[in-house]
């Protein structure tokens, strides 16, 4: 696409297995050469390196993005708590102090979430910078994209809060908006942060150290004595038993030794049975130890803890349009759990209502399908995991994984619908190491449904062919769409275009 003077274009490519953002002048006279040599020649904490060709007339900036996917991207599919989002605006103050060290122009950031990349995984921003002549976008750019974003874009957990958005907006809309301002803001929250673990009086804290006829107030103090539900991780109480069987059988073991005689004192062998034994145990004991303790064996444990602290803030929340809905919801893979919500046993004359009510079958298919289904759920090991579908077609868009012999059903009822590694922002997880971790999203227009791949390293391919990063890439019945190394065929059901 082309800026609205006309002055350069942007587009992706792969080129040598790398995807590229590219940023096409059709004069370079429009390009301040200095700062060009600056983002070139340094790997510039917060910036994407640009590297200069010259094709046809024009000057190329490219910019590698791999695994790197648009901020705007993120928003969507992670709901964001204080840290985080807090840690965004900081990497922001970050970048800005960097800027004359490297003699660049700090208006010059393209502050657009469709052209900011991240990680998904760590929320490490990197940004589009252009170094050119004519209209820097100045600090009005950086205001309207942090508003945009809290009224939006992101989505908050619901949290007890201590205002920290509202005073942020506060901030923006100030006439007297600075380069400076942000980091004033940060300053005034770890302030907070540090009068709050101390236990001291906020409200002065914040009146001392900061000026501002908007702080002079205090803010309002209660008393918190509330039931708070936290989630941890830990390992099943199976992992413990286990563990504490094997070590009292060891421990019995040693007193049928000892009262056997063979630990006896009066054994001239006990001190070499005494360590052959110490040493088996300890082999064993470990043995069983890394099996049960791993970090794949942890399970999230909801926890109740009573909060009982001198004062705290008063508790209120910024609530946007899309604060109270979830991420996404996990409707393409059909779960056990989504069975036992019905009341009534699943019996063959309502089986066909119980799928007609979830959309999965019209009322003319045929029962033995819908048995075949049902037996695939009374398997107690499915339970909470994708369930292997052997069905025919569909009246609804689904994708076919294909393992081996054996293929994977994945329904596809919301769009956009992810695809990836990275598990609590992807609408379908493979755990596969070839696949990026937000690999690739299919979206439905009205022409029809589309695929983008999301900066892969391994990229998304139609029919054998790899598509370019991040353009929207028809896909019809029948199409085999390959992530990394992981085969699925896409099929649009019958109500599919």
């Amino acid at each position: 696409m082309e800026n609205k003077e006309q002055r350069y274009s942007v587009s992706y490519k792969n080129i040598s297995g790398k995807n590229l953002i590219v940023y096409a002048f059709k004069d370079e006279d429009e390009l301040i050469n200095y700062q060009v040599e600056m983002l070139s020649n340094n790997h510039i904490k917060g910036l994407l390196k640009s590297e200069v060709i010259r094709i046809n007339g024009e000057t190329h900036l490219q910019s590698d993005i791999t695994s790197l996917v648009p901020v705007k991207k993120v928003f969507e599919r992670r709901k964001f708590n204080r840290k985080d989002f807090l840690c965004l605006i900081r990497q922001i103050t970050e970048l800005m102090a960097v800027m004359e060290r490297y003699l660049l122009d700090s208006n010059r950031i393209v502050f657009d979430s469709t052209y900011i990349f991240a990680d998904p995984q760590t929320l490490e921003l990197r940004y589009v910078y252009l170094p050119t002549r004519d209209g820097p976008q100045g600090l009005d750019a950086l205001k309207v994209f942090l508003l945009d974003v809290i009224i939006n874009d992101i989505r908050f957990i619901d949290e007890p809060s201590d205002n920290f958005i509202q005073r942020l907006i506060e901030i923006l809309k100030d006439p007297d908006f600075k380069e400076t301002s942000l980091k004033k803001y940060l300053n005034e929250i770890d302030m907070v942060n540090k009068a709050y673990n101390n236990n001291a009086d906020i409200g002065k804290v914040l009146t001392e150290n900061i000026a501002g006829p908007q702080l002079t107030r205090r803010p309002e103090i209660q008393k918190v004595n509330e039931p708070v539900k936290i989630k941890k991780l830990g390992y099943p109480a199976k992992s413990y038993i286990i563990l504490s069987s094997v070590i009292g059988t060891l421990v019995i073991f040693c007193i049928v030794l000892i009262l056997s005689g063979i630990l006896s004192p009066n054994n001239p062998d006990s001190l070499l049975s005494l360590f052959g034994f110490v040493l088996i145990a300890g082999a064993v004991t470990y043995l069983v130890y890394s099996k049960l303790f791993t970090p794949d064996k942890k399970n999230e444990k909801i926890i109740e803890e009573k909060i009982d602290t001198k004062d705290s803030f008063p508790v209120s929340r910024y609530v946007n349009k899309a604060f109270s809905e979830p991420v996404f919801e996990s409707v393409g893979i059909i779960k056990e759990s989504d069975v036992k919500k019905e009341t009534a046993p699943m019996t063959e004359s309502n089986m066909g209502s119980f799928y007609e009510h979830n959309g999965l079958f019209s009322s003319g298919k045929n029962i033995s399908e819908k048995r075949s289904f049902l037996s695939n759920l009374d398997d107690p090991t499915e339970q909470d995991r994708t369930v292997i579908l052997n069905i025919g077609s569909l009246d609804i868009p689904y994708l076919k994984r294909i393992n081996g012999n054996s293929t994977e059903t994945i329904i596809m009822k919301n769009f956009p619908f992810m695809l990836g590694r990275l598990e609590g922002q992807v609408d379908y997880c493979v755990k596969n190491p070839a696949v990026g971790k937000l690999h690739a999203e299919i979206t439905k227009t009205e022409e029809g449904y589309f695929i983008s791949d999301m900066n892969s390293r391994n990229g998304t391919m139609i029919n054998g062919v790899r598509v370019e990063p991040i353009k929207e890439n028809m896909i019809k019945d029948g199409d085999r769409i390959t992530l990394g190394n992981e085969d699925f065929i896409f099929c649009c059901g019958n109500t599919g275009h």
